[in-house]
């Protein structure tokens, strides 16, 4: 968000603070009936998305005077923003000043919610330009970005990389998105090659190039480490999600999902392993998942190399994994 814009808003929404900031504050019935005018205000600007309001008003126990107030601000289903969830929590001690303070604070959530609304808008135009690429060029991988850091997600042919706020911001300035045709076809290319040489999706955090620059997504890191932060348990301890297996020389992904009977007719029974669903949560027996599939979520590569290690996973479970256990690893 530029600095105009984030002047406007403040400048726009201005009025609601002079509307109300002179008000009385001691009555709690009228607090509450004056929040609700506030933001009824606010729904109702061209510039704020529709808000929901959590409250619990104190009063003085003697006097029935109103003291403070704990609020929960976020938007309402409609507004809800797939990166991010912009909830504010706050408390306020009533003084001659509560009413402009709580209106300053709705401001400052708005101009957040604003932010974060348009870095959205920015990951959709990338997300839907690289898909459009990868398609038209036949693509044997699916690249797409999100908020966050390093690799939010992964499979054997697909890959999704956190990007930080100030990359998204900048994301329109790209060259995918330049006007001048020759310079967004070589970005293009420049971002086909880099896929190229990638035998893996995780391979592309390694390569050196502009694209990889400018997004800020080539790591020096060892993917094993990168995938550590992504997937932070070992599969020992998940019961249902996905969880790492490590050893010194090999690292994998493994993910454990509740299914029924008929749902693990959808696997290719020489890909997974199939036990009893001995501990089922009440949504789980409600839908008569009454089994648990263990299968790849990543396959085993090599950590020196980062080779991908043709081996099926039955035999990585019980013959490289398990026999492995204990060994200390750095």
């Amino acid at each position: 968000m530029t600095d105009d814009k984030y002047g406007q808003i403040k400048h726009y929404l201005q009025y609601i603070v002079d509307k109300y900031k002179d008000m009385d504050s001691s009555n709690l019935d009228e607090v509450n009936k004056i929040l609700d005018r506030i933001v009824l205000d606010f729904d109702t600007s061209e510039i704020s998305p529709n808000i929901i309001l959590t409250r619990a008003l104190y009063a003085d126990e003697k006097t029935g005077d109103f003291q403070k107030g704990k609020f929960v601000v976020r938007p309402t289903i409609k507004y809800n923003l797939s990166i991010i969830d912009v909830k504010l929590s706050f408390v306020i001690i009533n003084s001659k000043d509560f009413f402009k303070t709580f209106i300053n604070y709705i401001i400052d959530w708005v101009l957040t919610y604003t932010l974060y609304s348009e870095l959205q808008d920015n990951l959709a135009l990338l997300n839907e330009t690289v898909f459009n690429i990868l398609k038209e060029h036949n693509s044997p991988y699916t690249v797409s970005f999100s908020l966050g850091e390093g690799i939010t997600d992964i499979s054997e042919d697909s890959i999704e990389l956190g990007l930080s706020s100030e990359v998204i911001g900048s994301i329109p300035n790209l060259a995918f998105f330049s006007t001048d045709d020759f310079w967004k076809q070589r970005y293009i290319e420049k971002f086909l090659n880099v896929l190229k040489e990638c035998n893996r999706p995780y391979d592309i955090v390694k390569i050196k190039s502009d694209f990889t620059k400018e997004l800020n997504i080539y790591n020096r890191k060892s993917i094993n480490k990168l995938l550590r932060k992504f997937v932070s348990r070992k599969i020992d301890y998940v019961r249902v999600g996905v969880g790492y297996a490590e050893t010194e020389d090999c690292f994998a992904l493994i993910e454990r999902i509740a299914v029924s009977e008929d749902m693990v007719d959808n696997y290719d029974i020489d890909d997974i392993i199939i036990v009893d669903n001995d501990n089922p949560t009440t949504a789980e027996k409600k839908k008569g998942l009454t089994k648990i599939i263990t299968k790849y979520k990543l396959m085993p590569f090599e950590k020196k190399t980062n080779i991908l290690i043709d081996i099926g996973l039955r035999d990585f479970m019980n013959n490289i994994y398990e026999v492995c256990k204990g060994v200390e690893i750095e």
